[in-house]
């Protein structure tokens, strides 16, 4: 995912950590640019909370678009990091 906004500089990367820890999904987040970039694999059901997480959130922030895409399951990640 590439989420577009004022995202950076609010906890988005913290807060989409959390997240994707209560939801047992890996991969990563970070910032590029003025975006944050997030990559999770995790169930199905899951990834779909996930997506409505990142359309809404933190407190501070204002997500304006999210980008997604789906690949096939590779198994890469263990656990859920944030890149500085």
């Amino acid at each position: 995912m590439l989420i577009s906004g004022d995202v950076t500089g609010v906890f988005f990367r913290s807060y989409i950590k959390e997240w994707a820890l209560k939801l047992k999904l890996n991969g990563f987040v970070k910032n590029t640019n003025n975006n944050v970039e997030v990559v999770f694999e995790g169930e199905s059901e899951n990834l779909k909370k996930m997506l409505d997480i990142c359309r809404k959130g933190p407190k501070f922030s204002k997500v304006e678009n999210v980008a997604s895409t789906e690949q096939e399951f590779k198994n890469e990640f263990k656990g859920f990091r944030i890149i500085p």
